[in-house]
């Protein structure tokens, strides 16, 4: 099947048929679990209707499905199976899984799914079939589907009195020469299913109209139309009756080849992952491989606690009734006629339902529910905004679901997605917000198509937004994790309205720009934040403080002033009454600054360690890297290091390393920084099963800290029996995690460290002898940058450095290669040096001491002394006397 197959189909076989194919493409016709495949087929869309063609086999050859399209060959044909007009079907997007997948919803109780097959420009395609099926199903319809289908074909055209049913096109054009040969049956008016066939060895008889045999026994007729008759309940032909019987039974055959593929109209079903729910809500599923957390956040429950006491928020407490069934009546409600009950009464039994399986712990993934679901999400578009209130409420009450991709849960909550989305445009601010606020209870604002168009509209409209519904907003794009397109405006607002908000308050948009991975642009709005904090130190909650240092942290990348000493000043005192994750918070603001303010990271330390067995090992990475960074070995009664190792060596902390193993890796490296090299910790990070467990089998995903405490071990551990990388791991993970060394032939924008090695690279050629005496490399491959390398003879006479180290063994520790002085100059740029000091930071300290173990002689060159000179003399006088000390140092 080719594209355009449809088209020549129609234009030069059925002209009777003048319409434009806006997009046809080939699917797979599959169940509704996408694990069978019925078969292949081609659909194309016109502005009046929908048409299905398929390859048929004359030659009875398996048509398969692999490749980019369904095969056309020369054993099969082309032909178009029907063309359904819009009256008589309804087309939705389908995503139950996260394939591209429509669903067919015909008059009567039938659905198919089609999934679209892998095609060059798939994803072209199916946003056309998306945008067109969004236009059709719209009420507000833009062309071409402003015209439905009224096109009369012939042997099609059936009227009743009042109404007449959609037409059904049922083509038979085959594109060969030979007619096709039905077979035939006795009775040309009835096929009473494959029980009686095989009992009265009967065959069929063609009938024009029809169709083939094999598609009327798929489109038998159901019992429901005639009574209860089971399909062994045969009748008996006689007389005036058995032809009246007759004749209803062709009118409701050709009938049923109209009706026999209708449901109810789908919406999309987004497939989610849920975050739980406030503590008056519930998780809506309970799988863990959904990559979420099964638990509600802190931090959101005490957020929208207060937005509810300061009444910007609706309660999420449910104030649906509890009307509970008996088992008579619910056994009587499953069999009920929904398609005869008003969506009123829909909606009242989905509380019953509730009530009854919450008591009876029934899932609403059960199959008995499917009829319900079916009409109650047929229903929703009816209900005003209170009833769909209730919806709300009442689908938070149903028992939790194994899995969000769970069927009729997952429907429920879409189609009341698609309806709040069609009534957006007509509800004000504070009815967006209130269904915000709906959606969250339900734990589906991350993926509701709804909660992103509106909180689109409200942070475009930011400035005509209130205070309280500002602190809403920001707070539902904080669940939400993603930023609209105008952040910006919110933050203009806010600086406006600055003075209007309470500490809380700013606490909870704080969250919002975190979460969502904005920072503050406005260096004044940080500025303010800051002294607000300040000034309510002693009073201001531990889950405020928190956020709002998580997004000065975020926003405060490089502070040229004392605000954030200040800050750490204030707080310092607050220590012993915060929590220790809000301890950690504020070390960190220290730590991305480069802060140091060592009585505030003494408290922390003092805190953390009476509260050691319940701290997380993600905290204690945290702090670790935080004292590793500032090189401080805080001045506590016990040593805070010694109780970290001795707390990550118990048992109890082992299902936490398994879960957590990469944090673990890191803060084991993170206490080289300081020159401890607990060997038994580094021994199991670098063991075969920790590392396939926590980063698979492929060295490619090994984090830094392998190759950091691989690198260790070789250098301080080396008697110890430690399972070490093989050196393709380490020189594949080394050209991963190292820069490429500065050189002034390759022309590109420099940053301020990599302009500082390339002026020190010209100051030594100039001083030493050219460029054989100074090269640039990595001699530590753990550490990201590379560092220039000089050499003396034992007399002080500069010696050439090019070639002694082999491009080949890039990746492995280049050991000392003579008795002579080998210099490395480790450049630390701007960002390397502690704020107010000339001391680098622990990874360039470290760095140095890897080297001098080595044997090489580190020297450390600083910014903020280098960038004070102006001339090449100045450079070359500085350089030689710190080259001279590091020498002698180490003699």
């Amino acid at each position: 099947m080719t594209f355009g197959t449809i088209k020549k189909l129609i234009t030069s076989e059925y002209r009777e048929f003048n319409d434009t194919i806006l997009v046809e493409s080939p699917f797979r016709e599959t169940t509704r679990d996408s694990k069978d495949v019925l078969r292949l087929v081609q659909l194309g869309l016109t502005s009046k209707a929908f048409i299905i063609a398929y390859e048929h086999d004359f030659m009875d050859k398996p048509i398969t499905s692999r490749g980019v399209s369904p095969l056309c060959r020369a054993s099969s044909v082309i032909e178009i199976l029907s063309i359904h007009p819009w009256e008589s079907i309804k087309l939705s997007v389908f995503k139950k899984t996260r394939k591209q997948i429509l669903k067919a919803t015909f008059i009567n109780d039938g659905v198919r799914y089609f999934e679209l097959l892998d095609i060059p420009k798939k994803k072209i395609f199916w946003c056309i079939w998306r945008h067109n099926i969004k236009e059709l199903n719209s009420s507000y319809k833009k062309w071409p589907f402003t015209i439905m289908s009224n096109t009369n074909v012939k042997n099609c055209n059936h009227e009743t009195p009042e109404k007449r049913l959609a037409e059904c096109i049922e083509l038979r054009f085959i594109k060969r020469t030979e007619k096709d040969k039905w077979p035939t049956w006795t009775d040309k008016y009835l096929y009473l299913g494959s029980q009686r066939e095989a009992e009265d060895k009967i065959r069929p008889v063609p009938l024009p109209g029809l169709g083939r045999a094999e598609e009327i026994k798929l489109l038998y007729l159901k019992p429901r139309y005639f009574g209860c008759w089971e399909q062994s309940e045969h009748w008996v032909q006689c007389g005036d009756m058995c032809e009246n019987r007759r004749n209803i039974a062709f009118k409701m055959s050709f009938l049923m080849r109209i009706v026999r593929n209708f449901t109810v109209p789908k919406y999309r079903t987004n497939i989610v992952t849920l975050q739980s729910l406030q503590k008056n809500s519930r998780k809506i599923h309970c799988s863990s491989h959904l990559c979420v957390r099964m638990f509600m956040e802190h931090e959101n429950n005490y957020a929208y606690s207060i937005l509810e006491n300061k009444g910007y928020a609706i309660s999420l407490k449910s104030d649906t009734s509890n009307n509970c069934l008996s088992e008579q009546e619910f056994q009587e409600a499953l069999k009920s006629n929904w398609s005869k009950k008003s969506h009123k009464e829909i909606f009242d039994y989905f509380q019953k339902f509730a009530s009854y399986c919450t008591e009876h712990k029934l899932c609403i993934s059960d199959q008995i529910f499917d009829t319900y679901i079916d009409s109650l999400t047929d229903c929703i578009k009816l209900g005003t905004e209170e009833e769909l209130k209730t919806l709300f409420y009442t689908l938070n009450k149903w028992p939790e679901t194994p899995s969000i991709r769970t069927r009729n849960i997952i429907e429920v909550w879409a189609a009341l997605d698609d309806e709040c989305l069609s009534r957006l445009k007509n509800w004000s601010y504070d009815e967006l917000l209130t269904f915000l606020s709906l959606f969250y209870m339900i734990n589906v604002i991350r993926y509701s198509d709804y909660c992103m168009k509106a909180l689109q509209k409200l942070s475009s409209k930011a400035k005509n937004l209130t205070p309280a519904q500002l602190v809403q907003t920001l707070f539902f794009i904080g669940i939400w994790r993603k930023s609209p397109f105008d952040m910006h405006n919110l933050e203009v607002e806010i600086n406006k309205k600055y003075s209007q908000f309470t500490i809380d308050e700013l606490a909870i948009m704080s969250m919002g720009y975190f979460k969502s991975k904005t920072p503050i642009r406005d260096p004044e709005l940080v500025q303010k934040i800051i002294n607000t904090v300040i000034d309510n130190s002693k009073t201001i909650h531990e889950v405020s403080l928190a956020a709002l240092l998580k997004l000065i942290r975020y926003s405060s990348k490089s502070v040229l002033d004392d605000r954030i000493n200040r800050l750490l000043e204030a707080l310092q005192h607050e220590v012993p009454r915060l929590s220790v994750m809000c301890n950690v918070h504020m070390a960190l603001v220290g730590t991305s600054t480069l802060n140091l303010h060592k009585q505030c990271l003494n408290n922390i330390a003092a805190r953390v360690i009476k509260s050691m067995p319940d701290t997380r090992v993600k905290d204690l990475e945290r702090l670790v890297l935080t004292y590793g960074t500032f090189g401080l070995r805080p001045d506590t009664e016990e040593c805070f290091f010694t109780k970290v190792i001795d707390e990550l060596r118990k048992p109890e902390r082992i299902t936490e390393i398994e879960k957590h193993g990469r944090s673990f890796a890191c803060c084991v490296g993170y206490f080289t920084l300081l020159g401890i090299y607990p060997v038994d910790l580094i021994k199991k990070v670098l063991s075969p099963e920790f590392r396939e467990q926590t980063y698979g089998k492929y060295c490619f995903n090994y984090g830094r800290e392998i190759l950091t405490l691989n690198n260790v071990a070789e250098i301080y551990c080396s008697d110890a029996n430690i399972n070490l990388l093989e050196n393709k791991q380490k020189k594949i993970l080394a050209k991963k995690y190292t820069d490429y060394v500065p050189n002034e032939e390759y022309v590109k924008q420099y940053n301020v460290a990599e302009q500082m090695f390339l002026d020190i690279m010209k100051v030594l050629r100039e001083t030493r002898g050219g460029d054989e005496y100074v090269v640039g490399d990595h001699i530590l491959p753990h550490y990201q940058r590379g560092d220039i390398i000089i050499c003396n003879d034992h007399s002080g006479t500069p010696v050439p450095v090019k070639g002694v180290f082999s491009s080949s063994d890039f990746g492995i520790i280049r050991k000392l290669p003579d008795d002579k002085t080998w210099i490395v100059l480790v450049i630390a740029g701007r960002n390397a040096i502690i704020h107010g000091t000339d001391n680098a930071t622990g990874f360039f300290s470290s760095k140095v001491r890897d080297l001098n173990t080595l044997g090489y002689h580190g020297v450390l060159v600083p910014w903020s002394q280098f960038s004070k000179l102006r001339t090449s003399v100045e450079k070359s006088l500085f350089l030689n006397s710190l080259i001279d000390n590091a020498v002698n140092k180490n003699k």
